[in-house]
């Protein structure tokens, strides 16, 4: 995550949102401000 720019805007997805959940908490944590957790790719196709 060193390389990544704190000042972007991520947007995180899984297969069903909870890890991605977990990896925008991690990235907050970490200084990230704009990290988005769009959910699950299983959403995706509803």
């Amino acid at each position: 995550m060193a390389q990544l720019d704190t000042a972007q805007t991520y947007v995180l997805y899984c297969r069903s949102g909870k890890r991605s959940s977990k990896a925008a908490d991690v990235m907050y944590q970490q200084g990230f401000r704009h990290v988005v957790n769009g959910g699950g790719y299983s959403d995706l196709a509803k």
